[in-house]
Parts: structure tokens; C-alpha cells; sequence
């Protein structure tokens, strides 16, 4: 009795330091880290584990500045809750992150990258009111540079959701999911890029798409800017597309006008699948073990006083 009361005791302190012990990991990184150029990270202690060119964050953090090439960086489903920069970079892999938005300068942000792949993040307003969260905040800013890959990523209340500047060019979006934004894609002074299979939903305005304005006499003309909206065989999804589909394949039967001179010819009837955001908070998972280490524990307990129970009467 004095055993089992005692291995119960044993097991629920042992469960509590685990739990204590992976909350610890969770400690924020209250300063900017920067991945440096020769690959060294800075400060010392910053919550980042190296292993070669794969750099994986091990607790939250405010802000990331990457100044190196060749490298992936996975947030390890971490929180930011200030910029992400990359600067003059190329072949980064950026993945995993949770990023909150706070300002107008907090987002994922490329100045002058080429071949930086953007995966599987989650970008967000701050919980606040709905009109103050849109006024301030970008999500994916790219400005300048070409050759970019975002993919899987979900962008959910933000002014502008994506956003292509200072003509940025041979951009790939594929399989997002945008919606609750302002503006969902912005396009400002750049073209040739592909936009497809992303779910558009629910968004002011979807695309908003503007040249540089140039006065010509009395008038002012607006460069036209071309990108391309599906990959030859599927477009993307539009909560506001109202076409139909009626030999069933799942495309619209007509374009979904984009601007005058961009339009999705494959618009897609259904959304594609495109995975969410974790059902379950980070801490569940400790939370579970404990929970099950005790009913183990209690069990065992059930069982060993139904056995004394049965010996004693017995006798």
C-alpha cells in the first residue's frame, strides 16, 4: 500500500518536471537575433540551434535578421512577433514559423533576395480590433529581387496579405490560403509572375494591382503590369467567383477578371486542399503525457488495493 502510494507520488512529481522542463523551451528572446553573414548567430544564447546550414529556433522570439546564404531557417512552429528580414540573400528556406503582427513594419519581409522559399507559415493580425489590426499590419513583403517561392503558407487578417514591390519579378505563390485581408495580393511596379492554385477568400479585395503612372500631355497613364494567374491547367479559388461549371471538372466555364490586362482562365470551383494551422495549442502535448502518466499510475493503484482487497478476504 505504502509502495504504491509512494510510485504514485514518484510519477506525478516526475510528470510536473516535464512539463516545468519543456515550458522552459518556450522562453522568449526579447531583442532581434541575427543570423550573421559567416553564419554565426548573434547574441550568444539566442534561441536558435545550429546544425550546418539548417538553423532551427528552439524558443519564441521578437525579430530575426538573415544576413547569410544557403541556409534553411525552421521556426519549429515558434512565435515572432516582430520582422523577420532576409537582405541580399539567396537559396534561404524559411518554414515553420507562427508570426503575429503588431506594427506596420512587423512581417516577413525580402529586400533583394533571389530563391528564398517561403513554407508553411502562419501570419496573423494581433488579436485586436478588427479596423486597427488591418490598418497596420503587411504580411509577406518582397521588394526587389526575383526567382521567390511562397507556398503553403496561411495569411489571415492583414492590409495587405502578400505583397510584391520595387518590380520584383518570376515570383511563384501556390497554395496558400488568403483570406480576412484587405488586400490579399498587392502588386506594386512588378510582373511576370505566377499565381496559382491559392485559396482567395473572403478578402476586400483580392488583387489589387497597380504600374508606374507616367504623365503623358494632360494625362496620366498607368503602366500595365502582366502576370499570370493560373499554371495552363488550374487557376486559383475565388470566394466571390460566381461562374459555373457545367461539364463538372471542377474549373469555372469563364475567366475570373483580375484587372484588364491579368485574369485567372482556370478558376477553381472549390477550394484545393491546403493544410491549417494546428489544431492543438504547443503545450498540449506535455499536458497529454502527464494526464496519462497519472491514469497509468491510478490504474495500477485500482488494481493492486482490488488484489489486497480479494487476499484479505480470503483469509
Amino acid at each position: 500500500m505504502k509502495k504504491s502510494v509512494s510510485l504514485l507520488v514518484l510519477l506525478l512529481f516526475l510528470s510536473l518536471i516535464l512539463f516545468s522542463l519543456l515550458q522552459l523551451e518556450k522562453v522568449k528572446a526579447e531583442e532581434t537575433i541575427y543570423i550573421r553573414a559567416d553564419g554565426s548567430i548573434d547574441p550568444v544564447g539566442a534561441p536558435i540551434q545550429r546544425d550546418g546550414d539548417i538553423y532551427t529556433l528552439t524558443g519564441d522570439a521578437d525579430g530575426i535578421n538573415v544576413n547569410r546564404s544557403n541556409m534553411t531557417l525552421d521556426g519549429n512552429e515558434h512565435t515572432l512577433s516582430q520582422t523577420l528580414f532576409l537582405g541580399y540573400v539567396t537559396n534561404v528556406t524559411i518554414k515553420n514559423f507562427i508570426i503575429i503582427i503588431n506594427s506596420m513594419s512587423d512581417n516577413i519581409h525580402l529586400e533583394s533576395c533571389s530563391n528564398v522559399t517561403i513554407a508553411n507559415n502562419t501570419v496573423t493580425g494581433s488579436p485586436r480590433s478588427e479596423l486597427e489590426s488591418r490598418s497596420l499590419s503587411l504580411g509577406i513583403d518582397i521588394w526587389g529581387g526575383n526567382s521567390n517561392v511562397i507556398t503553403g503558407n496561411l495569411i489571415i487578417d492583414m492590409i495587405n496579405g502578400i505583397a510584391f514591390e520595387s518590380t520584383t519579378s518570376n515570383n511563384k505563390v501556390f497554395g496558400n490560403k488568403i483570406t480576412g485581408n484587405t488586400r490579399g495580393l498587392s502588386i506594386y511596379g512588378s510582373q511576370n509572375n505566377s499565381i496559382y492554385n491559392n485559396i482567395f477568400g473572403n478578402n476586400t479585395r483580392d488583387v489589387f494591382i497597380t504600374g508606374e503612372s507616367v504623365i503623358q500631355g494632360w494625362e496620366t497613364v498607368h503602366t500595365p503590369l502582366m502576370n499570370t494567374f493560373d499554371n495552363g491547367t488550374t487557376g486559383n479559388y475565388w470566394s466571390n467567383y460566381h461562374g459555373t461549371d457545367n461539364n463538372g471538372d471542377g474549373i469555372g466555364d469563364t475567366s475570373y477578371i483580375v484587372d484588364t490586362y491579368n485574369r485567372d482562365n482556370y478558376p477553381l470551383m472549390n477550394p484545393v486542399d491546403i493544410s491549417e494551422i494546428p489544431e492543438f495549442p504547443s503545450w498540449t502535448p506535455p499536458l497529454l503525457i502527464m494526464i496519462v502518466a497519472v491514469l497509468a499510475v491510478t490504474v495500477v493503484y485500482r488494481r493492486k488495493l482490488h488484489k489486497q482487497s480479494q487476499r484479505g478476504g480470503k483469509q
